[in-house]
């Protein structure tokens, strides 16, 4: 298996399938879920959990979106961390030293847990929405944004 952070990206050609997985999949939210079956005819039903990460697979795969499948528990390395949120390894470590995600050591190596990270990231988002509706008012009280 390649390395989970490695993002599985959409072929052009993939597309006309995906979309009919589309259908199957949205048909299946309101008739049940659907089955997979085997090269010999053998069939099971997708587990729910199964189901709704394969609607998402789908989903950003159709809008043109490479995936990547990572485990909540998975603990990165400082390089990866900071890549996944974008931002520089000196940064990433600021922050770490500064208690805004909590690490633990391995040797001297710094380890992430995936879920803190993404505890993070959605914490900064709520941050960056909030300024944005603040200035949005702003300019809305100020007369500028109609």
């Amino acid at each position: 298996m390649e390395n989970v952070l490695d993002p599985v990206a959409p072929q052009e050609s993939e597309k006309p399938k995906l979309k009919i997985l589309d259908g199957v999949f949205h048909s299946a939210q309101k008739k049940g879920i659907p089955k997979l079956v085997g090269p010999e005819g053998f069939e099971i039903e997708l587990p729910g959990s199964v189901f709704q990460a394969l609607c998402q697979v789908i989903y950003h795969m159709l809008q043109g979106n490479a995936v990547s499948i990572i485990p909540v528990t998975k603990e990165l390395t400082t390089q990866e961390a900071a890549d996944f949120l974008n931002v520089s390894r000196p940064f990433l470590i600021k922050l770490l030293e500064e208690g805004k995600m909590p690490f633990s050591k391995v040797g001297t190596h710094r380890r992430i847990r995936f879920s803190d990270v993404l505890a993070y990231k959605k914490s900064q988002a709520k941050v960056r929405k909030r300024g944005l509706a603040e200035m949005t008012r702003i300019a809305e009280d100020e007369g500028v944004y109609d």
